[in-house]
């Protein structure tokens, strides 16, 4: 019985030689983020929650290709989804039946294209925090995600919660809340075809159509 008691802290030992901190997990994330996100070319797909006072909460699912982007939209039961290739961009608002075409006011600014734009909000995210596991499931870990002190960046939150899925690395979402407003990132992916993001005429044939186009020239 003494030997078998003897090997115990042995074989603890072992186990937790195979425990990664949440630096070397989040390295893993940004390095399966990057192989990802140059496998997929130019998409991106992610979901958001944005809780802001009074107002109550937004919710979106934006799908992103090249110039392309898709978004479904809901605040206050309401729902509107909208449409643009980089020039256009059509908004339809279902309960009126209503189409608004507008020109993408990004066209003029851009540097880059809406997916790569919004990736970019994943690269280095943890960067200027302190972070550390909360808990670990089968499934993911959950890092809590703390400002510096030495971090200046005013946009920065002081906290952020990050989930990593254990499967691939891949961040399952973010939670973080700056000046009152709450924001979750969630179920991200860079799988998104030309039809998620193709805007068809035809699919609204009997709305009311609202052209905008070219409004801020004429001012």
């Amino acid at each position: 019985m003494k030997k078998i008691l003897a090997l115990i802290p042995a074989l603890i030992l072992s186990f937790t030689s195979f425990a990664q901190s949440a630096e070397e997990i989040l390295a893993k994330m940004d390095a399966a983020v990057d192989a990802a996100s140059t496998a997929a070319g130019d998409a991106f797909y992610m979901e958001m929650d944005i809780k802001m006072p009074i107002i109550g909460t937004m919710s979106s699912k934006a799908w992103m290709k090249g110039e392309k982007m898709y978004i479904e939209a809901k605040m206050m039961g309401e729902n509107i989804l909208s449409w643009s290739d980089g020039v256009t961009e059509w908004s339809y608002a279902p309960s009126k039946n209503e189409l608004t075409i507008t020109d993408d006011k990004k066209s003029d600014n851009s540097k880059g294209s809406s997916a790569d734009e919004n990736r970019k909000m994943l690269d280095g995210i943890t960067d200027g925090y302190n972070v550390s596991i909360q808990k670990e499931t089968a499934d993911a870990w959950y890092i809590k995600c703390k400002k510096r002190s030495d971090n200046t960046e005013k946009d920065d939150p002081k906290t952020m919660d990050l989930v990593v899925r254990k499967a691939d690395y891949m961040p399952a979402s973010l939670s973080a809340k700056l000046n009152g407003v709450g924001l979750v990132m969630k179920n991200m992916s860079f799988e998104v075809s030309d039809e998620d993001v193709t805007y068809h005429p035809e699919r609204f044939a009997s709305a009311k159509v609202i052209d905008k186009r070219g409004e801020s020239e004429k001012k």
